[in-house]
């Protein structure tokens, strides 16, 4: 080969920049490794995520999807990953004071109205040493403080909230990571909620289909195929009737703007609603009412029970608008049925809502929402072709009647809870704005007709609870360039604008 061999002992001792050079050279070449994997496994994150645990591969058996009968069979069991904290989370969760401060302000304010975390419970695990140390837990903990903090006012820029982008990578990386817990599921619901809370849609819309997802696959829709174990205590059980009940309502909340898309869940017959409220949080076994009954029963019903019965009817007044293979007459006299079933729920709500506005605003809102949802296309004999049957006519008297009386009494329902919301926002509750919007809507629509200056009066004032409202959260000025766009339609140029 012409060259010269020379086998002596000269090579040199390797300095400690040999050894340097060396070790990047090979973090370098792991680096390289590590990212080539990521990229195969469709992960988008650097590196950086991953060693800090924002991502990591799931350890998840795959055969309880693809052959539960074989996962039954085999007795395989579902791991419970030890996915780490990371440090920007920590940090904006703050110390163990911070966390209890954080918990004590969610159940005076979010709790009255979207109870679904124990609070005993929770308030146990805040003072164990490993508080921050699980993930779902500090991903609960992070969704608290998303709900309870004011986000910043828009710039205009398009900037995210910190807390809520933080919120939702933690939350996807803990869901990536296969753990699979009641936790995640209520930070899904803390989420959807916020997000519907400021309008932010359609991720709003998205989110909450995915909780409903999420619960169906560890077991809440039939806790009978729970994937864990049933919890040894009733608060515990409690516990995961509130949480399915809650996605139950947040799925139909989110269906009444838009018609023709299905629901994401289903209520089924052996649901049981909520125990007492107040009993829950005392930690005090008690009695829960059947969702479906055969007679009458004197167990207290309490207000998270009322927003279930509401969210019920709700569901069903959806199922109804969207099903369009049915016969018209049919289709009036369920529509008639369902005016009456609502009708009797809405003439209890009223005492309820005088004795307790904060918890029982939930359900008013809701109850009056379903009405209005139901009656609005029934208003006009046009959307229907016009068939002019018995039921058809007597249905279009119910539901202007209805319409205009349930648009009045959420005036008042809205000048009732104004007191209270102006002198303290942390008590507001956001899903309180779409029967406030449906209302106002419905005072414009009379103010087109007929110009009334009562109607005229009722609609700015609504206008003006809706402003109270995106003081706290945005979704009441959403409603309000909604209310904009109709004013637009409606009036024009004519020259009315005044009026509204």
């Amino acid at each position: 080969m012409g060259r010269v061999c020379d086998y002596s002992d000269s090579s040199t001792i390797p300095s400690s920049g040999d050894f340097t050079a060396l070790r990047h050279k090979v973090q370098d070449l792991e680096e390289r490794l590590t990212s080539a994997a990521a990229v195969t496994n469709g992960a988008a994150a650097t590196n950086k995520d991953i060693r800090n645990g924002m991502i990591s591969p799931s350890t998840f058996p795959t055969a309880f999807f693809l052959d539960a009968e074989a996962f039954n069979r085999a007795r395989l069991v579902i791991p419970r990953p030890n996915l780490p904290v990371p440090g920007d989370v920590l940090m904006l969760l703050g110390d163990p004071q911070e966390f209890q401060n954080l918990a004590d302000k969610y159940f005076q304010t979010v709790h009255t109205w979207l109870p679904v975390v124990s609070k005993r419970r929770l308030y146990q695990q805040l003072h164990a040493p490993s508080a921050q140390s699980t993930a779902d837990l500090a991903l609960l903990f992070l969704c608290i403080k998303l709900l309870v903090h004011v986000p910043p006012d828009d710039d205009g820029t398009g900037s995210v909230d910190t807390i809520y982008q933080a919120a939702k990578q933690f939350f996807n990386a803990v869901e990536s990571g296969g753990i699979m817990t009641l936790r995640l599921v209520q930070a899904a619901i803390l989420i959807s909620a916020y997000e519907v809370a400021h309008g932010i849609y359609p991720a709003a819309f998205l989110s909450t289909g995915h909780a409903a997802r999420l619960s169906q696959t560890i077991g809440l829709h039939d806790r009978r195929r729970l994937m864990f174990a049933l919890p040894g205590t009733w608060q515990g059980q409690e516990e995961l009737r509130r949480v399915w009940w809650a996605v139950l309502i947040l799925d139909r909340y989110v269906n009444f703007g838009s018609a023709g898309r299905p629901l994401a869940s289903e209520i089924g017959p052996r649901d049981v609603l909520p125990s007492d409220d107040d009993l829950w949080d005392q930690g005090e076994m008690t009695t829960s009412e059947p969702m479906f009954v055969s007679s009458a029963t004197n167990v207290r019903v309490g207000a998270f029970a009322r927003t279930c019965q509401a969210a019920h009817l709700a569901g069903r007044v959806i199922q109804h608008r969207n099903d369009k293979s049915i016969d018209l007459r049919f289709q009036f006299a369920e529509a008639l049925q369902l005016h009456r079933t609502i009708s009797a729920l809405y003439s209890v709500l009223p005492a309820e809502f005088e004795a307790d506005p904060e918890r029982m605003s939930m359900s008013m809102a809701l109850c009056c929402s379903t009405q209005l949802a139901l009656c609005d296309p029934y208003s006009c004999t046009e959307a229907h072709q016009g068939s002019n049957s018995v039921e058809e006519t007597e249905m279009q008297a119910v539901a202007i009647n209805a319409i205009q009386s349930v648009a009045e009494y959420v005036y008042t329902f809205s000048q009732h809870l104004s007191v209270s919301m102006s002198s303290n926002l942390d008590v507001i509750n956001p899903f309180i704005a779409e029967c406030i919007y449906q209302a106002a809507a419905t005072k414009m629509w009379l103010v087109y007709e007929n110009g009334t200056s009562e109607a005229s009066q009722r609609l700015q004032s609504l206008k003006s609870t809706l402003h109270t409202i995106n003081a706290r959260w945005r979704i009441g000025g959403e409603y309000l360039k909604v209310l904009e766009t109709w004013e637009a339609s409606l009036f024009g140029d004519q020259g009315h604008s005044d009026a509204v």
